[in-house]
């Protein structure tokens, strides 16, 4: 299967990875099951978090070698070591808070792009349109 790049830039502006539709998210943390235009589920299998796990991990550890690397370099020879662990323990704490909704929607462009849905997903996603209004359930056109 070809790697499909919009899947990603969709996922990358927190948009369903499937049909671009905005608002996959129920509340900052709380993903909607499906999406509420094109009925794609968005936790396809068990464990399907672990990628978004790996990309906030990735994406911290990034920043904070960003920030300790730049901050060595900048201030060499006279560092600021509490400086730079202060800023490095706030940085390991607030980014992964702060961003895990953008690594799960990522993960959701990421997956998608490389596994799109098969034959039984996308029945699923055509009975998730069909389904009464539901907005507890998050399936259907709530709102519609």
């Amino acid at each position: 299967m070809a790697f499909s790049g919009q899947a990603l830039v969709r996922g990358m502006a927190n948009r369903c990875a499937r049909c671009g539709a905005r608002g996959i998210f129920r509340s900052y943390y709380r993903l909607y099951p499906n999406c509420r235009a094109c009925g794609m589920r968005f936790e396809r299998e068990s464990g399907e978090w672990t990628g978004a796990l790996m990309i906030i991990i990735a994406f911290t550890e990034i920043l904070f070698a960003l920030w300790f690397g730049i901050g060595l370099w900048v201030t060499w020879p006279d560092v600021p070591w509490v400086l730079l662990l202060v800023g490095g323990i706030a940085l390991n704490i607030l980014v992964p808070v702060l961003f895990y909704p953008w690594s799960q929607s990522v993960w959701i462009g990421l997956h998608y792009s490389f596994v799109p849905l098969d034959a039984a997903e996308e029945a699923d996603a055509i009975a998730a349109l069909a389904a009464d209004d539901d907005p507890e359930a998050g399936t259907g056109r709530a709102g519609s």
